[in-house]
């Protein structure tokens, strides 16, 4: 259990970190929506890059095939970029 000054120095912690002003919070949100705007435009370039390499693969189309694996790839090494720099 915590001692009083412990307990409000945490409450004074806490105080600080919440968003105080509208311009705050507005910009919280915003850096939230472009997280999740970034995951979907992620997913959809990986699905594309899935989609042609089965492609290309089964169409014997070793261009397609090969530029639907060059894509995975770099999605991947943006996944990686973006999960270290959390």
């Amino acid at each position: 259990m915590l001692d009083e000054r412990d307990s409000r120095a945490l409450r004074d912690i806490e105080a600080e970190l919440r968003p105080q002003s509208f311009t705050t919070r507005a910009f919280a949100v915003r850096v939230l929506a472009e997280r999740i705007s970034w995951l979907a435009v992620l997913l959809f370039a990986e699905v594309t890059a899935v989609l042609a390499l089965v492609t290309g693969v089964f169409a014997g189309r070793g261009g397609l095939a090969f530029a639907g694996f060059l894509t995975g790839c770099a999605l991947a090494v943006v996944h990686t970029v973006r999960v270290k720099r959390r």
